[in-house]
């Protein structure tokens, strides 16, 4: 009978909540979990905390920590993964600051001095928050291929979702994150493409003789026909360094695909408008305006659905808000407009919507989002709301059902382009085009 496998699951407060969900999983595999989670504990703390453990054997060691610590050094974290030298390790980074969600349960959590959902972004706790997550990743390398630093950011390839107090994960992110931070940590390390070193090398030896042969000692034999031989060499040399040279990922996934299906938008939206040519959406992440796989655009319209039908929003007015994220990103979360100063779905702009809000929040779908949410719902933002945008959902409560009004609507009390009446006109109309269904 096979022995059964220890595993240890310790860290500061996301041990208790994220770790809860880990042990879970951890079970399922056969292991024999025990699990200790110790709410504002800096690193060295429960590096102490886990000497107190250090007779037991364990074959998995996997921590939660990081959220509690200051930029610097980490030195205890190198501490703690020593204590069991044998032990596969598995260290979870601490996840990113986001915008608050619920305002009251932060403030309960945190206090009353969380006056803001951009509370993380405005004090500078974000940022400092994304440092130390770098930090501790360089901090383990010593380490070796024993300890793997998993970072929850890399299963949302669409951007992390908000939390509710805006840094506590919660249950469903676990859920959503751990199964394939799992798989991350029990393949086998990735290793630099041979092929690539192989083209590397093949490119800078042509390079080299070409060089030599074209100097005052060339060779003179060679003959023309030698010499393009040789340049057609070199460029099929870097072309394939090139194609064969690891690059990273955008695979697209994550948490958003369990809920497109239930999406009554994407049941009735004309498919055309969620296509975009392969030549167009291979410049993905990096086109400034559309050019999202369809995968994409049908994620970011689900979710579009989902916070405002959440929020009480009926079908004609989420569909209103939609046709208005077509006309401005493309449905590109990631797009930049008005030279830099306008980011994401709804193009938030700095000295606008999106006052308070740093280029990468902004570019996250949920917080993008739930900006436009709190400013057509009237709720606190940076900058005193000026009263235009809460019209769209006085006129959504009037009980008005032409997604046609809606997008106008829309259009003109929240986005407020610089052709207002030009712009109000030609969403009014595409919406018919969009949702024949609903016109």
């Amino acid at each position: 009978m096979a022995e059964v496998q220890q595993a240890l699951v310790i860290g500061d407060s996301q041990a208790q909540g994220a770790g809860a969900v880990l042990e879970s999983l951890l079970a399922t595999k056969g292991y024999k979990v025990e699990r200790h989670g110790f709410a504002g504990y800096q690193t060295y703390k429960i590096r102490n905390e886990a000497k107190k453990l250090a007779g037991k054997d364990f074959d998995l060691v996997c921590v939660f920590s990081g959220s509690n610590d200051s930029p610097g050094d980490h030195s205890s974290a190198l501490e703690l993964v020593n204590i069991w030298p044998k032990a596969q390790v598995w260290w979870f980074a601490p996840p990113p600051a986001t915008y608050i969600l619920d305002l009251p349960l932060a403030k309960k959590v945190f206090g009353s001095h969380i006056t803001s959902p951009e509370h993380w972004a405005q004090t500078g706790f974000a940022a400092s928050r994304e440092k130390i997550a770098k930090e501790f990743r360089e901090t383990l390398k010593p380490a070796g291929s024993r300890v793997r630093y998993l970072d929850i950011r890399s299963q949302f390839p669409n951007g992390y979702p908000a939390q509710p107090d805006g840094l506590h994960i919660t249950k469903k992110t676990a859920q959503d994150a751990l199964p394939g931070l799992i798989e991350v940590a029990v393949a086998p390390p990735k290793k630099a493409a041979p092929w690539g070193i192989v083209g590397l090398a093949a490119a800078i030896g042509a390079g080299a003789w070409l060089w030599h042969q074209s100097g005052p000692k060339r060779n003179p034999e060679l003959t023309p026909k030698q010499k393009r031989n040789l340049v057609w060499g070199v460029t099929a040399a870097v072309g394939a360094l090139w194609l064969l040279w690891p690059k990273k990922s955008y695979a697209s996934g994550g948490p958003m695909s369990d809920f497109t299906e239930e999406s009554e938008l994407l049941k009735v939206i004309n498919p055309a408008y969620l296509k975009f040519s392969a030549s167009s959406a291979k410049k993905w992440p990096h086109a400034r305006w559309g050019g999202v796989p369809t995968d994409v655009a049908r994620k970011n319209v689900a979710l579009i659905d989902k916070m405002m039908k959440d929020e009480g929003y009926p079908l004609a007015a989420r569909a209103a808000a939609v046709v208005n994220a077509y006309y401005e990103s493309g449905f590109n979360h990631l797009a930049v407009g008005d030279n830099g100063a306008s980011i994401g779905l709804f193009q938030l702009n700095k000295w606008g919507g999106g006052i308070g809000m740093t280029p990468e929040q902004r570019a996250i779908p949920e917080t993008n989002i739930m900006r436009m949410l709190d400013s057509i719902g009237g709720r606190p933002v940076p900058k005193k709301p000026d009263g235009i945008a809460l019209k769209f959902k006085k006129l959504v409560d009037s009980g008005e059902t032409s997604v046609s009004k809606l997008a106008g609507a829309f259009c003109r009390y929240f986005e407020r382009p610089a052709d207002t009446e030009g712009a109000t006109a030609n969403r009014s109309n595409a919406a018919k085009k969009m949702f024949k269904a609903l016109a």
